[in-house]
């Protein structure tokens, strides 16, 4: 996954001590900046970003079949 810019591969070491120069800058513990950490925040990310999508899609659906409903003349009525 991380490669130098001439595309060979680094090494875990190499990645480690690259993730772990950030953390200061991004304010988080040096212990908490390793490869495997950063994969679980990755996925942990995209998990989060994959519910929001699906929540956005199914809004919209709902929102396509009132629409769809309304247009049809489809009113919910009181009951008698």
């Amino acid at each position: 996954m991380f490669v130098t810019r001439s595309g060979r591969p680094l090494s875990r070491t190499a990645v480690t001590a690259a993730i772990q120069s950030l953390a200061g800058d991004a304010q988080v513990a040096p212990e908490k900046c390793n490869p495997r950490c950063l994969r679980k925040l990755c996925q942990t990310t995209l998990a989060e970003i994959e519910a929001d999508v699906r929540r956005l899609v199914e809004q919209t659906r709902d929102q396509l079949l009132e629409e769809e409903q309304r247009l049809v003349g489809w009113e919910a009525r009181d009951p008698p």
